[in-house]
């Protein structure tokens, strides 16, 4: 699923009003089996931040949104686990995971690699044409530095990678990025988006690196794209680590945002 599938309609006095419409409409169109339709959902929901770190995500009150029995809803919470953002709990449901210390640098270690690799190779095969097209997709993060949305922000920088990674060789490396990616996503989406001090100098390592790109620098492509998953690691791991309790000290869960 496409970052760009996230817009949704949304009607407060219906119950599937978490349900984005577009996605609805598309996944009829491509004849999605019902569990992919509803986990596609969920991890909507989840990168929207409708569900919370720790919050459980009950299979019957999927199967109530949905009007569906529990035996596809099922099925969606594994797929949703596969991507990493959930634990299913048998006849439970599944819990989103929480934010780890240990877990962030998993994650961020493994997207360094990847999105080195990926921009290394974008810097040999990108086309003038197609960074103009890099340069529009980051609009929004350079207005983010101006006082502008900064969740929209954050959402350009991945679809930034997506982008390159979508037009590379490896239909392998893309499909790889975008699940580490999504993962780096809703962490930031979580800590970073009302941070204004983190904007300025990650868009300008963005900058930095679209300008290696046009160059056709794979070598400095490939630092300035490390390097922005390592400033993104940092500030992430510095949030997590300030709102550690004694209780649970490398853990930030809903319980204690509520």
């Amino acid at each position: 699923m496409d970052q760009s599938d996230d817009e949704s309609v949304r009607n407060p006095n219906d119950m599937t009003h978490h349900y984005p419409v577009s996605l609805l409409e598309r996944a009829k169109q491509r004849n999605l089996p019902l569990d992919t339709l509803i986990a596609e959902a969920l991890l909507v929901d989840i990168l929207n931040r409708q569900y919370r770190p720790g919050e459980w995500i009950r299979e019957q009150d999927v199967a109530d949104r949905f009007g569906v029995s529990r035996s596809p809803v099922r099925e969606a919470l594994r797929q949703v686990g596969r991507f990493g953002f959930v634990v299913v709990r048998p006849w439970r449901g599944a819990q989103v995971i929480e934010l780890s210390i240990a877990e962030t640098h998993h994650i961020f270690d493994l997207l360094e690699v990847v999105y080195g690799v990926t921009a290394r190779q974008g810097a040999a095969y990108l086309t003038a044409q197609d960074c103009d097209t890099l340069e529009a997709i980051l609009a929004p993060a350079f207005l983010a530095t101006q006082g502008g949305a900064r969740e929209a922000a954050i959402d350009a920088s991945f679809n930034f990678g997506r982008y390159i990674a979508k037009l590379g060789p490896s239909r392998a490396g893309y499909d790889l990025l975008v699940q580490i990616g999504r993962l780096a996503l809703w962490q930031n989406k979580l800590l970073m988006a009302e941070s204004i001090d983190y904007f300025e100098p990650a868009v300008g390592i963005l900058r930095a690196l679209l300008l290696s790109l046009r160059a056709g620098d794979a070598q400095a492509a490939e630092t300035l794209a490390r390097a922005s998953v390592a400033f993104g690691r940092k500030a992430i791991l510095e949030k997590i680590s300030a709102m550690s309790t004694a209780a649970a000290p490398e853990t930030f869960s809903a319980s204690r945002t509520n």
